[in-house]
């Protein structure tokens, strides 16, 4: 399934959404697609303390602008999504609707360099909750001679430390981003994680198959190759090996 695209830029859709909604905030999405087979779309708008999940939790990839009428249209429940990217200017569009496709009472905006999402979520149900989460700078770095990979979040003195299982590509990694969690206390030092790792983002689960997380870093991304500053790596471990420790 492709992305849906539209002969308007990403100014074009901005001006207009500006000129149709009577309120807006800064807003960021996350869009999830695993073969087809699962798949999901979060946007989070931080200084309305509002956020819709559709069987995504966590992340924020891209950022961009929540339009609005009323704080109080995003109390339905539940609304329902479509995505898609502009090809002239690279970006995604998220539209809100309670019962008629078309009939939207939210829409989301957001530049996309690095083309982070790739398919079209239609007809998606979720809801709007309170947000209620934090974040802060981290850092990744793995040397290309070893296997440990270490995510350091000097703003709430906290580093996680793991391993991939196979380091024969060697490769180095040097990246900032964004690490967000729900409870700094689920981070304790001596915690133990199962990391999901992917080129885009990195999930630490308390256990296997389990929904809820502890954390998911998200690199900065302003160009498409940062799209895969994660390396090339792929890869579940089998059980919590991932150790959180205070710094």
């Amino acid at each position: 399934m492709t992305v849906t695209t539209t002969t308007e830029t990403f100014t074009e859709i901005f001006t207009r959404l500006a000129k149709k909604y009577k309120n807006y905030a800064p807003a960021a999405a996350l869009f999830y697609w695993d073969n087809g087979a699962t798949h999901g779309v979060r946007v989070e708008a931080p200084s309305i303390l509002k956020e819709f999940v559709d069987n995504v939790a966590w992340g924020k990839d891209p950022e961009g602008t929540l339009f609005f009428n009323d704080v109080k249209d995003l109390d339905n429940d539940p609304p329902m999504t479509t995505t898609g990217a502009t090809t002239t200017q690279q970006a995604v569009v998220v539209q809100f609707y309670a019962d008629t496709q078309g009939s939207f009472f939210a829409e989301f905006v957001g530049k996309d360099p690095s083309r982070a999402v790739t398919y079209i979520l239609e007809a998606r149900k979720g809801r709007f909750l309170p947000l209620n989460s934090g974040s802060a700078s981290a850092h990744v770095k793995k040397k290309s001679s070893e296997s440990k990979v270490t995510v350091k979040i000097s703003a709430i003195g906290k580093e996680v430390t793991f391993n991939v299982p196979d380091n024969s590509a060697a490769q180095d990694i040097d990246v900032w981003g964004n690490l967000t969690f729900k409870k700094l206390s689920d981070l304790k030092s001596g915690t133990l994680s199962v990391v999901n790792y992917n080129d885009d983002r990195i999930l630490f689960y308390p256990t296997n198959g389990q929904q809820a997380m502890h954390a998911i870093f998200i690199p900065i991304e302003t160009t498409a190759a940062d799209a895969t500053a994660l390396g090339t790596y792929y890869f579940v471990t089998s059980s919590a090996t991932a150790t959180w420790s205070d710094i």
